[in-house]
């Protein structure tokens, strides 16, 4: 079975971020891919965008194998299939070989670390406010 099937054409969207505390909602501009792939790699995909990137699964699988080789200084927020929040990794590769995390996300946010002003960790969820045109 090919695991690496073709991503679909980032669209820019734009997406609430609503937090466990009493931080105020916080739109966001994104890239937003959805796809089938259960295999991603992350290093062309933020080099093609401008925005953090929304990538969302759309395959059965419970698993996605997300391959983090060579990026530095990101963040990524995992969301379940109802947009919560389950888990924050970080890349920050500094030797050498590969780097990949298996996530059971259903969707993830990926954008540098320094972007925000905001612990991701206190993310709540997100919603999709406006897709395809930002």
């Amino acid at each position: 079975m090919n695991n690496k099937l073709e991503i679909k054409k980032a669209q820019d969207t734009l997406i609430d971020l609503s937090f466990k505390n009493e931080r105020p909602t916080l739109q966001v501009n994104c890239s937003f891919i959805r796809t089938q792939a259960h295999s991603i790699n992350l290093l062309k995909l933020i080099a093609e965008t401008k925005h953090p990137i929304l990538l969302c699964f759309g395959h059965p699988q419970l698993q996605t194998l997300i391959d983090g080789t060579g990026i530095h200084n990101y963040l990524m927020a995992g969301f379940d299939n109802e947009n919560v929040l389950i888990g924050v990794s970080f890349f920050n590769q500094m030797g050498t070989g590969t780097f990949r995390v298996l996530s059971q996300a259903k969707s993830v946010l990926i954008f540098p670390q320094e972007q925000f002003k905001f612990n991701v960790s206190e993310i709540q969820d997100f919603e999709l406010v406006r897709y395809g045109m930002v």
